[in-house]
């Protein structure tokens, strides 16, 4: 968002643009003011209310018109002091600039989109405009066009950009200059032909306009920017629908939310991604809003890629113009869910409360406690739901008389207290019966603590109050019983109440006599739990069990002193029903020590084995797995319960089971011979682990009954020591190819001196008219024979990677397209060259030439391998490579590159083909028919451009070479166009040649001198400082060479520029292994010929040098 700004800084920025216009005007008067009182104030008020707003553009508008009707219109210093014509003119500048502030704030909104008119319409519609204010004017005249000849036109300039945009309103600048310099320019019906005065109007109205047509255009587009922000950031999902349904923009979001790609969505009809049963209620809504309906609200389902379906809720309106649709949706499927989920919980909860087995209610809280809710069960009493509804009063009395009173004391106090309510009553059925209840609710208060409902659960406990009666008759044979035991027994009902104990049970948990006698609860429980080392747990214990009394239970219990004791419980039954819970407490003190120290020795033993690093297996004597340590879940992924009862067998690579096979067998006739092997293991992800182990057979020693088997993981070691020996074999390749380049770049830098003497020589020969026509053939054979002997050298110097390049910003996609019909011509018609070209492929730096040869070899090299035709595919794009990519031995460094891809569709090449194809001289060629350098000269320019390059390739199926070239974020210019050849240049300067090639100084010099300069010459860098300071003229030109003896030509630049500050420098080289100087020369913008060069390369380049600023 802009910067809020104080409001007067707005009304300041007025008076100072309108001050500065009018500073201009007063420069040129009286060359325009006489005539054009107004002009340069139009684009003053345009600025103003654009960084302003209105208001602000209106007082440019009003302070234009007072210094204008003040200063400039004749006679100047009045106030409306005018002629009828000059009042009218002073009004329409103001009504014109009125509506320049409103049209300028109209675009900096965002309010209108942009237009989908054709070109030509709104085009058309700024020329009928002018049209329009061309008429006017000629209405008014003379009244106003002699002295003001573009008033009205520029409100028509900006209406142009404002409706049609920035061609439409250059184009009424234009419409509208034409028609004033012919009509309302004194005199008229000519174009440029009057006084300077006019001229200047005439320009200074083209220059404001096309500057009023730019500020609008870029107003428009930042209020389209901005609002393209806002669309892209809005979580919801925002898009715009065509009068075909189809979507002509969508934001972020409508692609995160539905799963699909932008382009996805915008392939086809909105209703194609509406749920079917939802698509008749869509078309509905679009109709109604096509029908003139501004907008509409409506849900609806979409479907995602995977079919499956979400809620949305929409809001659709009409745009302003066209017959294009906004939609907004929002992501309703949550909260559809929800609503579902609400639903299905209220009827689940609603069966499970009627499925009770008790009666659920909620009541009023105060006095007769009428019923709000009361589950069906409520009929086992006898009496139907409408009379619990229609009598309020029937729960009091249903309650038998001798306990009513009793139970609306309770609830009373109860309520009072705020406690729940628990208690036993009898009540009286329909029929007359007498029923027992136990009766537990609780009331709920508002926020004042006043009771507003009473909820609660009646459970009939008849049966359990006769099971109770019967279970008191057999209590006293039961004591005898238990009194004969050794174990304390002690009998509680179903409520948790003691009913029975034996003497056994006192003596065991040291019960004081009067407590016995007493038979209180509370007091019991208290000796109990002072006794216990963890009272808290064993009363939630007890808890726990007396919920479930029909639950058997084994636990032991510690106490304080050491005791320990198992306690036993089972539920008590009589006649089929629980009555209460039987305990069995038995000292196990003795027992439970012998025990732990058991368990003592059996977790130490196993903490050593769980916390190993190795992985320790037992198997019985089939391979079945018994044991497995918990280190296999880092090892090989598995958990140690997955792999119990397994065959061992199943685990093992095929390659390597006969060798374990073997070993399983050895193991069972050696019992306790420890056993060395080493295999392949498989992980849970499928992939192989590889282990070496050691294994002892005692299936013998009944503590263990088994083979134990210890395993540790080699996978690692052996990754590493696969990638040494891998790292050793790429060092000894790259020994061979630099020992290879070292040998090549020597013989090049040779060749070149050589070549450049017999090419010089040829290529003057051939010059000569005086040569007769068969010494001119055999000349002609020798410079050819020279040329290809060059292009060799150039692949030597490539290969090798002591060439010098000349590095360039290029558009990879350009320099292919440039390319694409020589390819065509090169490989033949029954080869298909095809383009995959990605228009955002960024900029590289490399020597363009190189990247051609680069791409030519590739497409030689495929047109080779498909002699029956196929196809030949060049791609360009871009790809990132992160540092976890950077772990592999085959990747690219880390970085951003642009790939050129070329595959084909030929015979491909094997393994190990594919190892030798960068190997310089190596070629899978006839004799004769390939020099084994073309995929190392292109190794040697791609890595020398410091890039990369990877070959995949299977046979009968073809080959794919990926080159990446690094990514430069650099402003692309396009290179100027070469001018068309001339003839050879001549000139009359002094050259200072330096060269220690003798033949190559001699010719050099002879090419030099035809060309009618002056030159002197030296052997090497000392001799050239000898003679540049003997010579007392100016040497215009240093031509030398960059490797010499006894000091290089970089050096002798320096020496002689520092003497010379005016001397330009020619670098001349067949190739260097001085990288500082190949740095200079690639990075710099220095001179540089390489060797060998023809003598027309010589005389050009030098002519270039002179003449260059």
């Amino acid at each position: 968002m802009k910067p809020r700004r104080p409001v007067l800084y707005s009304y300041a920025v007025a008076v100072l643009t309108v001050s500065v216009a009018t500073a201009l005007k007063l420069l040129l008067a009286p060359a325009i003011d006489n005539e054009s009182p107004f002009l340069i104030y139009f684009a003053a008020v345009m600025l103003t209310a654009w960084r302003g707003g209105l208001l602000p553009g209106l007082l440019a508008t009003l302070l234009a018109a007072a210094i204008s009707d003040y200063l400039f219109l004749t006679p100047t210093y009045t106030l409306l002091g005018h002629d009828t014509g000059q009042d009218l003119r002073l009004l329409l500048f103001v009504a014109e600039g009125t509506l320049i502030s409103v049209l300028s704030v109209a675009l900096c909104s965002d309010r209108r989109s942009e237009s989908h008119t054709p070109l030509i319409l709104r085009c058309g519609v700024a020329v009928m405009s002018v049209a329009a204010v061309f008429g006017l004017k000629l209405l008014l005249d003379p009244l106003i066009t002699a002295e003001s000849p573009f008033l009205l036109f520029f409100s028509i300039v900006i209406f142009s950009v404002w409706y049609g945009g920035l061609v439409p309103g250059l184009l009424a600048v234009l419409v509208s200059a034409v028609l004033c310099d012919y009509f309302f320019l004194s005199p008229t019906h000519s174009l440029l032909s009057k006084d300077f005065g006019q001229n200047l109007r005439l320009g200074i109205f083209v220059c404001e306009g096309t500057l009023i047509t730019v500020l609008g255009w870029e107003a428009r587009k930042s209020a389209m920017r901005e609002r393209d922000v806002l669309f892209s950031l809005s979580p919801n999902m925002v898009g715009k629908i065509n009068h075909d349904g189809y979507f002509e923009h969508v934001n972020p979001a409508f692609a995160r939310l539905l799963g699909f790609t932008e382009k996805e969505l915008m392939a086809q009809p909105l209703g194609e991604f509406v749920h079917a049963d939802d698509r008749s209620k869509y078309t509905a809504e679009i109709s109604k809003l096509r029908d003139g309906m501004p907008v509409s609200n409506f849900e609806i389902r979409l479907l995602g890629p995977d079919s499956s379906n979400r809620w949305f809720s929409w809001s659709v309106a009409r745009v302003e113009e066209g017959d294009s649709l906004y939609a907004v949706a929002q992501d309703l499927t949550v909260q559809k869910e929800s609503e579902e989920y609400l639903r299905a919980s209220e009827r689940r909860y609603r069966n499970l409360v009627e499925s009770v087995p008790a009666i659920v209610y909620e009541a009023n809280a105060q006095p007769p406690y009428s019923p709000i809710y009361v589950s069906p069960n409520i009929e086992s009493l006898g009496y139907q739901l409408a009379d619990w509804y229609n009598a309020t009063d029937l729960w009091l009395n249903l309650i038998h008389p001798d306990d009513r009173e009793r139970v609306a004391q309770a609830t009373e106090e109860a309520k009072r207290l705020q406690h729940e309510t628990d208690y036993e009553y009898r009540v009286i059925t329909s029929n007359g019966a007498e029923r027992w209840i136990h009766d537990r609710g609780r009331f709920v208060f508002d926020a004042d603590s006043h009771p507003v409902r009473w909820q609660g659960v009646l459970v009939d406990i008849t049966e359990q109050k006769l099971a109770e009666e019967k279970l008191s008759n057999a209590v006293s044979l039961l004591k005898t019983t238990l009194d004969s035991t050794d174990d304390g027994i002690l009998v509680v009902d179903t409520r948790g109440k003691v009913t029975l104990f034996n003497d056994k049970f006192a003596k065991m948990w040291r019960i004081p006599a009067d407590v016995i006698e007493k038979r209180e609860d509370e007091l019991l429980i208290k000796v109990v739990l002072d006794q216990l080392k963890e009272p808290e747990e064993f009363l939630r214990r007890i808890e726990e069990l007396y919920a479930n009394l029909q639950k058997v239970s084994l636990d032991i219990l510690e106490f304080k002193d050491g005791r320990v004791y198992e306690r036993y419980g089972q539920p008590q039954t009589l006649d089929g029903q629980t009555v209460g819970h039987v305990w069995n407490f038995r000292d196990v003190t003795e027992r439970e020590r012998a025990e732990a120290a058991l368990r003592h020795s059996e977790r130490h033993y196993r903490s050593l084995i769980e916390n190993s690093s190795d992985v320790i297996t037992v198997l019985d004597a089939d391979g079945l797995i018994l044991y497995q340590s918990p280190s296999i879940r880092h090892w090989r992924g598995f958990e140690p319960s997955e792999l119990i009862s397994r065959q061992v067998r199943d685990f093992v690579h095929a390659d390597d089971l006969p060798a374990i096979e073997e070993g399983l067998a050895c193991k069972l006739s050696q019992p306790g011979v420890p056993i060395k092997f080493e295999c392949r293991m498989r992980h849970k992800d499928g992939s192989w682990r590889h282990v070496e182990g050691t294994s002892v057979n005692l299936l013998t020693d009944p503590a263990i009954g088994g083979i134990i088997i210890n395993t540790r993981d080699t996978t690692e070691r052996k990754q590493m020591e696969a990638a040494l020996r891998e790292s050793e074999e790429r060092l000894r390749q790259a020994l061979r190819m630099e020992a290879a380049g070292q040998l090549a770049g020597g013989i090049a830098h040779d060749f070149n001196n050589i070549l450049t003497v017999i090419n010089g020589y040829s290529e003057l020969l051939l010059h000569r008219p005086v040569i007769d026509e068969r010494a001119r053939e055999k000349v002609s054979q020798i410079h050819k024979a020279g040329v290809r002997a060059a292009a060799l050298t150039r692949q030597l110097l490539a290969f090798s990677r002591k060439q010098m390049l000349q590095p360039k910003l290029l558009d990879i996609n350009a320099l292919v397209s440039d390319l694409h019909t020589l390819l065509q011509r090169l490989i033949g018609e029954h080869i298909r060259v095809s383009l995959a070209l990605d228009a955002s492929a960024g900029l590289i730096k490399a020597d363009p030439g190189q990247i051609e040869q680069v791409i030519i070899n590739l497409a030689i090299n495929a047109r080779d391998a498909m002699p029956e035709g196929g196809a030949l595919t060049i791609e360009t794009g871009n790809v990132v490579f992160d540092e976890a990519s950077a772990d592999d031995e085959e990747a690219v460094p880390p970085g951003e590159y642009v790939t050129l891809v070329v595959s084909d569709t030929g015979v491909g090449m094997t393994a190990e083909v594919k190892g030798l194809a960068f190997e310089p001289f190596f070629t899978t060629k006839e004799h004769g028919k390939g020099t084994g350098l073309g995929l190392s000269t292109v190794y040697g320019i791609v890595t020398q451009s410091g890039g990369n390059i990877r070959v995949e390739s299977e046979q009968d199926v073809g080959t794919t070479l990926r080159i990446y070239l690094p990514r430069v974020d650099e402003p692309f210019v396009p290179t100027a166009t070469p001018p068309p050849p001339h003839a050879a240049p001549r000139g009359a300067e002094t050259i200072l040649l330096v060269e220690d090639e003798q033949e190559v100084r001699v010719m050099a010099r002879e090419i030099l001198e035809a060309s009618g300069y002056r030159v002197i010459v030296a052997g090497h860098g000392e001799e050239a400082l000898e003679v540049s300071e003997k010579h007392r003229g100016t040497i215009h030109l240093l031509v030398t060479d960059i490797v010499m003896p006894r000091m290089g030509g970089r050096l002798l630049a320096e020496r002689l520029l520092a003497a010379r500050p005016g001397l330009k420098v020619l670098y001349i080289s067949g190739y260097t292994d001085d990288m500082i100087v190949r740095r200079d020369v690639q990075d710099a913008d220095i001179a540089y010929l390489p060797k060998p060069f023809t003598p027309g390369d010589l005389k050009t380049k030098v002519r270039d040098v002179m003449d260059a600023k």
